[in-house]
């Protein structure tokens, strides 16, 4: 069992009690500014307020409850059994109450739980399992504010658009939620074959208290785990660009023509009806597949286990159990498909159809063939493309009917110029041959700064960020724990922004295939694709082009 500290003690700076003096002043402050909104009756007000006193009432306690353990069992000597006993009683208190704040504040902090949700190797197990719900059980607004958002976004009557818009919503998260809804005919292009269609809507004022929360979430970062405040400044700029919708859009129609052009028997993604697509709104064609975290807990189900047994077994040297069962399940699926063909092609000309089958949710899982595409996607989009999405979690990803991946949400995607697709070559080519003085000259040279420019600091972190988290490379530590002690050694100064959301997608897909048994290297698997582009990036004149939104 995973029973790690949530948070561990950070020894460098200021002593854990001076901090925990500092928590106590914020949390005083913003309770205080809180009842001062209450007596200025501003409601935009009052919920910022209330948003900063919420967090810190809650999570201080929390932080000061874990810290009081550690520090007791520093003084007792406690046995490794109590201490895990000890830690287990404290996750199994207090997961529940996360969630319910996540929850509750919703924006940035649904982000950060789902990032937590994705990796079990950092995350202690009772957090996982109640964050993996932030990727399904999000509240969301109620059909009647949701058509009201959408005709405000588009200017005009829904029924001028829609034969019909569905008031159940198809999926929520941290800045907005989907519907699906079927264009009147005017409306929908020639080229997509079907007129229902999934349309996007984003939170009123999410953008403001987004802002808010990276400032409430730093703050809590230079208390319990200053290593990751710089992380945090890079994704601030990231963030903050995913609520341009018109953009999104954009990317998502210049993606998905890359990806056809060369992914077109693996991978689908959906077509912006880009006249309906404004600031607040996405009209998009509909993927009719099955978010890969809702397809696992089926398939869970088909097999009488729990999800965490599912993966431990997975993870296990029982895998092939599950492979068996998955090959047995797509036998009979075809048997059964073959079957209603032959008839449907012989009687059933004289009139009788019959439907074919659904497939079984385990049939549709191939986790080799799954995380190699999702690897080679990424690949091409980063070094081929230049702009590539670096939020793939389990989420984002739908298996579809036909055997194909549906890759959705295009709101974090960035962009590289040639010369920062090359710099990220290079880099990417020293990583995968460990070649370590090189790794450690190109990250200085790419940003990559500490306190006092440790070699060995530099290399492990770019290691740990871009390539493989192993037990090897992290020295027998969880990723959390390594990077404290990488940050107690020499602090990090500066990151190299332009590439924190490479790492980040390499961190998603790193979560998504150790959840599915594999530790792999991004690394290897991406040198091919670095290699390529260094070949067609010798020419230091185009160094600055990059994809770029027609201006309109």
């Amino acid at each position: 069992m995973n029973s790690r500290p949530f948070v561990t003690v950070t020894r460098q700076g200021t002593s854990t009690y001076r901090k925990i003096l500092l928590a106590s002043g914020l949390a005083g402050v913003t309770l205080g500014v809180g009842v001062g909104a209450s007596i200025i009756h501003d409601p935009f007000l009052i919920s910022r307020t209330k948003r900063v006193s919420t967090f810190w009432a809650i999570m201080f306690p929390i932080y000061a409850h874990y810290r009081v353990t550690e520090w007791w069992f520093s003084i007792t000597k406690s046995s490794p059994t109590q201490q895990e006993q000890a830690y287990d009683s404290l996750h199994n208190i207090y997961a529940p109450v996360i969630l319910r704040l996540i929850l509750n504040l919703r924006g940035l902090f649904i982000k950060i739980g789902q990032v937590g949700a994705m990796r079990g190797d950092i995350v202690p197990d009772v957090y996982q399992k109640q964050l993996a719900q932030l990727f399904d059980k999000v509240p969301a607004l109620s059909g009647k504010e949701a058509r009201e958002i959408a005709e405000k976004a588009l200017g005009r009557p829904l029924e001028e658009v829609f034969e019909s818009f569905d008031d159940e919503v198809l999926g929520s998260a941290s800045i907005g939620q989907v519907h699906r809804a079927v264009l009147r005919k005017s409306h929908c292009p020639k080229d997509i074959p079907s007129r229902t269609v999934a349309v996007k809507i984003k939170y009123p004022e999410a953008e403001g208290l987004f802002k808010q929360d990276l400032e409430i979430a730093k703050q809590f970062a230079r208390l319990a785990q200053p290593e990751h405040v710089p992380t945090l400044n890079e994704l601030q700029k990231q963030f903050l660009g995913e609520f341009d919708f018109e953009r999104e859009a954009w990317a998502m129609d210049y993606i998905g023509k890359s990806l056809h052009n060369e992914f077109s028997s693996r991978v689908r993604v959906p077509r912006p009806i880009l006249p309906l697509c404004k600031k607040d709104i996405i009209v998009m064609e509909f993927l009719p597949g099955s978010k890969l975290g809702n397809v696992v807990k089926e398939v869970a189900e088909e097999l009488g286990l729990s999800i965490q047994e599912m993966m431990e077994m997975v993870r296990g040297s029982s895998r092939w159990k599950l492979w068996t069962g998955a090959l047995l399940k797509r036998i009979v699926d075809s048997v059964k498909y073959d079957a209603v063909f032959v008839w449907n092609w012989t009687f059933g000309l004289l009139g009788y159809q019959k439907e074919y089958p659904e497939p079984s949710k385990i049939a549709l899982i191939n986790s080799e063939k799954l995380l190699q595409t999702l690897f080679e996607v990424h690949g091409h989009q980063i070094f081929n493309d230049g702009l590539f999405n670096g939020d793939p979690h389990h989420g984002n990803i739908l298996l579809l009917p036909d055997g194909k991946i549906g890759l959705i949400d295009y709101g974090q995607v960035k962009s590289l110029s040639r010369k920062e697709k090359r710099s990220l070559a290079r880099f990417i080519v020293a990583l995968a041959e460990d070649d370590k003085e090189e790794i450690v000259r190109l990250a200085r040279g790419m940003g990559y700064e500490t306190q006092k420019n440790d070699p060995y600091v530099i290399y492990k972190s770019s290691v740990v960020g871009f390539d493989r988290d192993g037990p090897e490379v992290c020295e027998g530590l969880n990723i959390q724990k390594f990077f404290e002690e990488l940050a107690r050694r020499d602090p990090v100064v500066t990151l190299p922004d332009k590439f924190v959301i490479v790492s980040r997608c390499s961190i998603l897909l790193r979560g998504l295939a150790h959840a599915m048994g594999q530790d792999v290297s991004m690394a290897n698997i991406w040198k091919p694709y670095a290699l390529k582009a260094l070949r067609e990036l010798e020419d230091p004149t185009t160094d600055d082009i990059r994809p770029a939104r027609p201006s309109s």
